[in-house]
């Protein structure tokens, strides 16, 4: 399953892994539903973000947070469900506010951090993936993953083969407002405010080698635009 990850480019996101698991904390409060896990058979591919259960943490729109908690986001049905250690799988009863799963990459042997936030997208509340770790960025970049199933049949056979597919859309924040946008070069520099920011910008995208069309890469034009204001 395809990942986006940034873990290459952001000195602050092997910062904060490092103070996250330095604050690592189980919370007794915390309680919910028990949860009996969907069983997807016979279906080609995986539901989940990531497949295994992984350490985070979690903010809720109450105010609370808790960490040392193992999370699991699925995609298909786009809920967030959280155990302790071989305990029951729950899910919240709290709205989540975002959360981050911590990920060991064991190809590039990096840790990685995955961020969510919660937003309102099609006149419901949604998970999107955050690229933003700071709240003083004017500009934040966001991912939202889905996952739908379709269902094949070959002809002449009575065999149906039912399978997730991702997909992938891409927007910018701005002052609390959410705009859709294409990974293209005319996008990206419809944020810059001034002719020294875009002779600034296109000198960082041809300095790093960047490919706009990539989100990582998109990412780090967005964060460089955010470091010029």
């Amino acid at each position: 399953m395809k990942k986006f990850s940034f873990v290459i480019f952001f000195p602050l996101l092997l910062a904060s892994y490092y103070c996250f698991a330095q604050a690592e904390v189980y919370m007794g409060d915390i309680s919910g539903p028990p949860l009996k896990e969907k069983q997807y058979t016979d279906i080609v591919g995986s539901p989940y973000f990531i497949d295994q259960w992984e350490k985070g943490m979690v903010s809720l729109v109450n105010g609370k947070q808790y960490s040392g908690l193992l999370l699991k986001y699925d995609e298909f049905a786009d809920e967030l469900n959280f155990k302790y250690g071989s305990g029951e799988p729950m899910k919240f009863v709290e709205d989540v506010d975002f959360f981050i799963i911590n990920h060991f990459d064991t190809g590039t042997l990096s840790h990685i951090q995955y961020k969510f936030v919660s937003i309102y997208l099609n006149n419901r509340k949604e998970f999107l993936q955050s690229y933003s770790w700071s709240e003083k960025d004017e500009l934040k970049f966001l991912i939202k993953r889905k996952k739908s199933m379709y269902t094949t049949q070959l002809y002449n056979s009575a065999t149906k083969t039912n399978t997730f597919e991702n997909s992938y859309s891409f927007f910018v924040q701005k002052k609390n407002v959410l705009t859709k946008i294409k990974l293209n070069e005319k996008e990206l520099f419809s944020f810059l405010t001034s002719k020294s920011q875009e002779v600034g910008l296109r000198d960082y995208v041809k300095k790093n080698a960047l490919k706009i069309s990539k989100p990582d890469d998109f990412a780090k034009a967005i964060l460089y635009i955010n470091s010029l204001n």
